[in-house]
């Protein structure tokens, strides 16, 4: 979760002096010598970093003491060598440089002294430095120079995004001084990096597990984005103590979202942070009744017997309600059975009249009187669709009845109809043999049509007649088959045996003349 990067440390610690003793006249210089450190550092000149370093330490300037370490702890222009860093930090630390703590508790983790290290990070806690919080809990985590302990790795990440330095001696004496450009400078950097190293994803899952990092995390996210829409929201439903009491700062605030969330937890009980309190909540409801989550839990202590006053329509018919009324709706509640009858109403959700029904069934009497009104629309529509039914079938029988009468009077009338049939005219011969075996059937089938003229003999029942086949005619079938004469000439024989023959017609299939 957590990456060291010595050489940022450069750009972190400026001018981190010591704030209760004014600077020599040589620690002056050694600022100077120091500084232009900073310069060459930025250049990528880490020789010149480190010799510019030495003499800012020489002439006994803090951080040029922590520089100087920096530089023996991570070979910047020099070699490594963990025993000099150790000496420089330390005197850093005697000159009262609190970021050194820090830098010594990264060395021993480094060379596995993990007890050393946790010593060091504590020390730098208490000195103020709200960073060593963040390093030591990964200690925790771990299990490195410490009893593992990841509750105890929450409360270090709570204390280094609240940490509040200035109560510490070293950064007291800075405020105290008026050196509003050191505080800005120093603290409000590093402040901001614990929250920026809290808030990204490498302790996302971490923060997951515990109420408290949880916390720590909204905290972190707070800070970076005052305007957040929801703060600790996360930590709040984890049952947080610490996002409770950011809640209820909110809460006095006026934020809204946060007033709601408490005064819901309140009422439901769902928090185990924030004491259930129905009536409380209700009090809140009823001040604040102008907003609509407000309504919607009136409505829901009215069908608990909590609340007597009249709930007005303009609150049960909006189209969509909170969460907790659909609940109550499933566990009985009648006046939130109501109010769900009356959204699904606007959406024409046939569900309505079973909350209707449920409502009304436990007394509610205006889902009674909704249910009537919708049994009688209900009514109305069956009656009206039914004459419309009836009149159909009327008009249709008027229709047949005329039809079957018409028909009934066709006996000696001609009629006339059509068939399509297929006919092949490949069958037999070498001719049409080669055909089939190049592949050509397909050309010597040819779909046709035969029109049939017929004079009817009796009407045998209402939808059919007897008729007699007087004559035919091939409707032409375009020229498709190369032996159109051959069709021609078969075709013929076959419909000329149907003439003076009779058929049996259902009254759809022919068209009197």
């Amino acid at each position: 979760m957590i990456k060291h990067l010595f050489g940022a440390i450069f750009l972190i610690v400026s001018t981190c002096i010591n704030a209760q003793t004014a600077l020599t006249e040589k620690q002056l210089k050694g600022k100077e010598y120091w500084l232009q450190a900073q310069v060459e550092f930025q250049k990528g000149n880490k020789k010149e970093t480190f010799k510019y370093d030495k003499k800012a330490a020489k002439a006994n300037y803090p951080d040029g003491w922590l520089s100087l370490g920096i530089c023996y702890h991570v070979a910047c222009g020099t070699d490594e060598n963990k025993k000099e860093a150790i000496k420089c930090y330390l005197k850093a630390i005697e000159l009262g440089n609190v970021i050194a703590y820090r830098e010594l508790g990264h060395l021993y983790r480094d060379n596995y002294n993990h007890e050393q290290s946790v010593y060091y990070y504590q020390m730098g806690i208490e000195k103020g430095d709200p960073l060593c919080c963040i390093y030591l809990a990964q200690n925790y985590i771990e299990g490195k120079g410490v009893t593992k302990s990841e509750e105890d790795a929450a409360k270090l990440l709570v204390n280094a995004v609240e940490m509040d330095v200035t109560t510490y001696p070293f950064w007291k004496n800075v405020v105290a001084e008026g050196n509003q450009w050191f505080y800005e400078e120093n603290y409000q950097v590093t402040q901001n990096k614990v929250w920026n190293i809290i808030a990204k994803d490498g302790w996302k899952d971490f923060c997951k597990k515990h109420p408290d990092a949880a916390y720590a995390r909204d905290f972190a996210n707070w800070k970076l984005n005052p305007k957040i829409e929801k703060p600790f929201e996360t930590s709040f439903n984890m049952g947080s103590d610490r996002a409770v009491q950011r809640m209820n700062e909110l809460r006095d605030e006026d934020n809204q979202w946060a007033q709601e969330l408490i005064a819901r937890c309140e009422w439901t009980g769902e928090n185990k942070a924030v004491r259930q309190n129905k009536q409380k909540a209700i009090a809140f409801f009823e001040k604040t009744s102008e907003r609509e989550f407000c309504q919607d839990m009136l409505i829901i202590a009215k069908g608990e017997g909590l609340y007597n006053k009249t709930i007005p329509d303009e609150w049960y018919m909006r189209k969509s309600h909170c969460d907790l009324v659909k609940q109550a709706a499933e566990n009985g509640n009648k006046e939130a059975q109501f109010t769900r009858g009356l959204e699904l109403d606007q959406k024409n959700n046939n569900e309505r009249e079973k909350w209707y029904e449920k409502a009304s069934a436990q007394g509610h009497a205006k889902a009674t009187k909704r249910l009537a009104m919708i049994n009688k629309e209900k009514a109305e529509k069956d009656r009206k669709d039914k004459e419309q039914r009836e009149f159909a079938a009327k008009q249709e029988a008027k229709r047949k009845a005329a039809d079957i009468e018409k028909k009934k009077n066709c006996e000696g009338r001609k009629i006339v109809w059509t068939e399509e049939q297929t006919f092949d005219i490949g069958k037999g011969g070498l001719g049409e043999g080669l055909l089939d075996l190049l592949g050509g059937s397909a050309l010597h089938k040819v779909t046709y049509t035969v029109r049939y003229t017929a004079i009817v003999e009796k009407v045998i029942a209402d939808e059919s007649v007897k008729c007699v086949i007087k004559n035919y005619e091939i409707l032409d079938p375009g020229y498709a088959s190369s032996n159109y004469i051959k069709f021609r000439k078969y075709a013929s024989a076959e419909f000329a045996e149907n003439v003076g023959k009779t058929r049996v017609l259902e009254m759809h299939e022919f068209e009197l003349k």
